[in-house]
């Protein structure tokens, strides 16, 4: 019935501001973060994932899983906090 036998979740990155330096959310260990915020006293702002990550990013899921069914949840800033 489901051509996809197997489950997989793939996560497009936000980007975190440390620096001056943009990097991918989940690039960084976490003392790096720990880090920052010892230094700085300030909480790394995020961005969000530009549109043409996002299109690359589905372009990529539709060519490796063309028979699958991709379901995206997103969260919106709303969710967030901010000082």
């Amino acid at each position: 019935m489901f051509p996809c036998i197997q489950t997989f979740v793939h996560v497009v990155a936000m980007h975190v501001i440390m620096d001056q330096h943009n990097y991918f959310d989940g690039s960084l260990p976490v003392e790096e973060i720990y880090d920052y915020y010892k230094r700085t006293k300030q909480i790394p702002p995020t961005t969000a994932t530009n549109v043409y990550e996002y299109h690359a990013f589905f372009t990529k899921l539709q060519e490796d899983f063309s028979a699958c069914i991709i379901i995206h949840i997103a969260y919106t800033s709303k969710a967030s906090f901010s000082s």
